[in-house]
């Protein structure tokens, strides 16, 4: 998966970032809290499906657990992934702004999560593959999803 400027994510970072949504106790959150911010949300966040970003804000929920299941209950499975995806890099980047100093560009953001979302397809494209051979379906070349290329090597080793 495509990773390099947010370490490896993987999808169990991304459920301690909903859990850390859930509880409360995401940075922006802990900050306020502590009166250390004026403000509990992050000014950073920005999604760009403009349906989606309404439905969040106009969320009547207060505590952050029903808030979350307000919207998973809302949104389809593809807008609820979008949304999870989104979230996590733009909290990653807000902290790397806060504490280090270090600013990511939007684009490089929003590039990330359309990366690692085509990256979710090619993972359930591949999974049903590998169900299908094992129900007895033979295997069947599958193209790659629109705008990738798939390369086939093949390599050998050595002991010289």
């Amino acid at each position: 998966m495509n990773g390099s400027r947010y370490g490896r994510l993987r999808p169990s970072k991304i459920h301690v970032f909903l859990w850390r949504l859930a509880h409360h106790s995401l940075p922006s959150s802990v900050l306020h809290h502590r009166n250390m911010a004026t403000r509990s949300t992050c000014s950073i966040c920005a999604l760009e499906c403009e349906e989606i970003t309404q439905l969040m804000s106009e969320t009547q929920e207060t505590q952050p657990r029903g808030w979350l299941a307000a919207i998973i209950s809302s949104l389809k499975h593809a807008d609820l992934t979008r949304m999870v995806v989104t979230l996590w890099p733009i909290s990653y980047a807000r902290r790397k702004a806060i504490h280090e100093n270090s600013f990511q560009s939007s684009l490089s953001t929003h590039c990330f999560v359309n990366n690692f979302i085509v990256d979710l397809e090619m993972i359930k494209t591949v999974h049903a593959v590998l169900v299908r051979r094992t129900q007895g379906i033979p295997p069947r070349w599958i193209p790659p999803p629109l705008g990738l290329v798939n390369i086939n090597v093949d390599t050998t080793t050595s002991k010289n």
